[in-house]
Order: C-alpha cells, then structure tokens, then sequence
C-alpha cells in the first residue's frame, strides 16, 4: 500500500505525492481533447435522444392504429346488421298487408338478438309462470371479433412480512491446522550486531575531568543501576555538530536528572546529556484500529525470552518510515533523503535536570530552562486507523541506511496548523508546526 503524506500549502486542497504529479501531468496536456470529448458525447445523447422519441411515436402510432382498426370493424359490422334490419322491416310491412304481420316481427326479432348475441343457448330459458316454447332456429353465425390487446400490469403488491429465523445450524467440524507459511527474505543488515561479552578488565587509566560512575554497557546488561559504583574512568566527547557521543558519564548520581527520546537521531545533544541506547522508531501500523497510540524507541539490540515464530499473538510492532513526500520542512545536513526511510532515536539522560518538557510550537525555551534540540511537530495521518501521540523530530533528522523501500508499518506525518477551531491570527492554516524540548 503506498502512504502519501497529507500537507496544505497557501489554504490549497491537500493531495499524495502521486497524485501532484499526475495533476501536473494533466495540466500539461492539450486542452483539445477533452472539448472533442464534450462535443461527441453531446452529440451522441441527442442522437439517443432522438431515436429513444422516434421509437416511442412509432409504438404510440400503432397502437392508435389498431383502435381505428377496430372501431371501422364495428361500424362495417353495424351498417350491416341495419341493411338487413332495413330488409327485414319492408319485408315485414308485405307480410301486415298479408295479415301475418307479427309472425313476421317476432321472427325478426329474434335473428336479430341471437346475432347480437352471436351464440344460442342449448337449452331453452324458463320462467316461473311461462312453459317454455319450442327451441327457434339457430341464427346465422357472426363475425370473427378484432383481437383483444393485452391488459397492463397490476400494482406490485405489499411485501409480505419476514419470516421466522431459522435455527442455528450445529457447529461445524473444526478444520486442519494449516501449513506453515515459507520464511520471509532474509532483512537488510543491521548497522550494528548485539553487544558481545565483556573482555577481561584493563588497566586503570588515568583520571579524566569527570568522574564516571557506570559505562553504558552496564547500562545495557543490566538496567539502569540506582547507586553509584565503581568509576571507570571515562569521559564524555562532544561530536562538531553539538552532539554528544556518549562514551561515559557524569559523576551526578544516576538516581537524579530526567530522560527523554531524541526522534531522527542516533546521537544526543551537546548540553551535557548522555546516550543511553541508539535505537530505531516503532508502533503500531497505520492501518490497525487497535494496538498503542504512541511511538516507542526500541534498541537495536533486543534480547529474547520464551518465544514461538508463528502469528500466535494479536498486536504487532512495526518500524516508523519519514512520510514527507509532498513537503520536507526538515534541513538535510544528516542524510540526503528521508522520505520512507525508517527513523532512528537516541534515548537520553540529562543527570543534572530533572525536569523535561516538549512544547509545540516554539523554537527556544522558556528562561531559565535548557534546550535540548528543536524540530518539527509530527504524528500520524489523519484519515488511518492507528492514532499517535504528537511527538518533537530533531529539526536535521538523520535516517537509517538501506531503508528507503516503502515497507510502511508505522508512519510520521508533518503536523500542520488548522485555524478556526484554533486562532487564525497568530497560527496560519496548513502552515508546518514547530517545537522544542527543554529541560530544567
């Protein structure tokens, strides 16, 4: 899945790296084509149009075609039957000359009613005070009438209500265990392997300028120890970029001072603060609606207890990748790139303060306070699943060799002011937040 980061510049509509390229790709294009495209569709659906009315005229015109049909059948079929009335009444003026006038009257009636009719019942009526009369002779057979048309379709009907639910059915078989699934590829190197052993202990050196109580491997072995000890001797050196590398300690007792992670950096800061571990940035993927809500540093080398390497358990920890693909506000004096490269940290011990503070927003400490490092606000994106808290990277992040592939995992967006629900007079809408760690 690719992961596109979401950054507004100037109140514009916010868009994936991906996608900004193919805007510009499509603002770049001609403009001929889409108006053929417009004309021709256009012209098709009148086309449509036009048939669609000419077939239904064509239906409507038949069907009033048959209605005449029918109605010229019944007057032919009426003017018939009064041309033989017609017959039938002079005829009958002869036969009143004659003296058989009302034979000749009932018999015309009658023809007329049984061809009106057009069938002859087979037995004769009979009424409750007549006896029933000799059955008359049968009428002449009438014409064939026009074919009725076919009725239109009734009103669908209510729908009837649900039925009961059925009962559960029984509990199925429980299936075979799958296969486990083939290893994955061998990952990438790791920069540094796991601590070996501790060598037999050298000659006690000289002095320095401070006094350590504990080096950082007892550290790593064994925690973080609550009284002092034995001093080895060592002292702490300071890189050019104000960075402290950490090879010993200061002689304040390890009980006291404050500790916090430095995001984006393997190294801490030259204010006196002191490297615990070097690790990597982790959580929870951005796409999982459970599991934490915060980014952990995780040591890059971790120790095992009781394990099993199968899916057994259901919350996972993934490494976090820079998602800065459509704006960088960070500066690039530690790595060249960062877009989907994995974050490295630096977990630090400041020995003589014992107070720390991040604040979103600024770029220097209150009075009286130290500054630890400076950088840009970042959390997760708004529209995934997974949330995080909001977290201060070093404002010249570096990033972990041989990680630029977008594995996603866990992803760091840029946090950008929104105003209206926050002030719009001093914070600008989609501008890049800043802040700041301080210690006292």
């Amino acid at each position: 899945m690719q992961a596109a980061a979401v950054f507004k510049m100037n109140g514009s509509t916010a868009m994936s790296g991906d996608q900004f390229y193919s805007f510009q790709e499509k603002q770049m294009k001609p403009r001929s084509f889409p108006l053929m495209f417009v004309v021709c569709w256009f012209t098709i659906t009148i086309l449509v149009a036009v048939g669609v009315a000419s077939l239904l005229c064509y239906v409507q015109i038949r069907e009033y075609q048959g209605q005449i049909d029918e109605y010229v059948e019944r007057l032919e079929f009426l003017e018939q039957e009064l041309e033989k009335a017609a017959k039938m009444t002079s005829g009958a003026k002869e036969t009143e000359e004659k003296g058989d006038y009302m034979q000749m009257e009932t018999t015309v009636l009658s023809e007329l009613e049984a061809r009106l009719r057009r069938d002859v019942t087979e037995e004769p009526q009979e009424s409750e005070n007549c006896e029933p009369g000799p059955r008359g002779p049968p009428g002449a057979q009438g014409r064939d009438g026009v074919p009725g048309r076919d009725g239109r379709d009734g009103i669908p009907g209510m729908p009837g209500t649900p039925g009961a639910a059925g009962a559960a059915g029984p509990i199925g078989p429980r299936g075979d265990r799958g296969m486990k699934g083939q290893p994955g590829e061998p990952g990438i190197p790791g920069e540094k392997g796991v601590i070996g052993k501790s060598g037999p202990e050298g000659e006690k050196g000289e002095r320095g300028s401070c006094g350590c109580d504990y080096h950082p491997s007892s550290w790593l072995q064994h925690g973080l120890p609550t009284s002092q000890g034995s001093s080895h001797g060592s002292s702490s050196s300071s890189s050019n970029d104000g960075n402290s590398s950490s090879s010993g300690f200061s002689n304040q007792p390890l009980t006291t001072g404050s500790m916090y992670v430095r995001w984006g950096r393997t190294t801490c800061p030259n204010t006196g603060a002191e490297l615990v571990f070097e690790g990597l940035a982790a959580g929870s993927h951005y796409s999982h609606k459970g599991g934490s809500s915060n980014y952990e540093c995780l040591p890059l080398d971790p120790e095992w207890g009781t394990y099993n390497d199968a899916w057994n358990s259901k919350s996972y920890i993934y490494g976090v990748e820079y998602e800065v693909s459509s704006f960088d506000p960070f500066s690039h004096e530690n790595a060249e790139a960062l877009h989907d490269h994995d974050v490295p940290c630096a977990l630090c011990r400041v020995p003589t303060r014992g107070v720390k503070l991040m604040i979103p927003g600024k770029t220097q400490c209150p009075e009286k306070w130290t500054k630890e490092y400076g950088g840009y606000l970042v959390s997760g994106h708004y529209a995934h699943n997974a949330q995080f808290i909001f977290e201060c990277v070093d404002e010249s992040p570096e990033a972990r060799l041989g990680t630029h592939a977008s594995q996603d995992g866990a992803l760091m967006y840029v946090v950008e002011a929104a105003c209206g629900s926050l002030p719009c007079g001093p914070y600008v809408d989609g501008r890049e937040m800043t802040c700041v760690v301080c210690t006292i």
